[in-house]
């Protein structure tokens, strides 16, 4: 359970939650071992409004020189983060996830032996 959240921000919560639950309510559609990521930006009166859900990214590129010539090369670009990365390897997404009652592990492979990225499994199954 998440906390409550106004204005622009709980509209972006709230809209990730409805189509969480859009997808839950799809017949023949079984999301209990999905995932998905998704980024949302929304401009208003030259505000931004960026949420993210998963290990999606979001930057923002601009002109370091907005006098430059038309032809803007890498160079006189500068790049923002909009996002923090929300992947399980992370200490404070790890704990997050523990606290709602999911567990952090890495699959093995049964043939190889190697460990895969880290996943969120639920603690009722032996799968993510």
């Amino acid at each position: 359970a998440g906390k409550a959240v106004g204005g622009m921000a709980g509209l972006l919560a709230d809209a990730m939650t409805s189509l969480q639950d859009m997808l839950q309510q799809q017949e023949g559609f079984d999301v209990s071992a999905s995932g998905c990521t998704a980024v949302v930006a929304v401009l208003v009166r030259h505000v931004l409004y960026v949420a993210n859900v998963g290990d999606s990214r979001a930057v923002l590129a601009h002109v370091s020189n907005p006098n430059a010539a038309q032809g803007v090369d890498r160079e006189q670009l500068t790049v923002l983060p909009l996002t923090v990365d929300q992947v399980p390897g992370l200490k404070e997404e790890r704990e997050r996830i523990e606290e709602c009652g999911g567990q952090v592990r890495r699959d093995e492979s049964t043939l190889t032996g190697e460990q895969g990225p880290f996943r969120v499994w639920r603690m009722d199954m032996q799968g993510p």
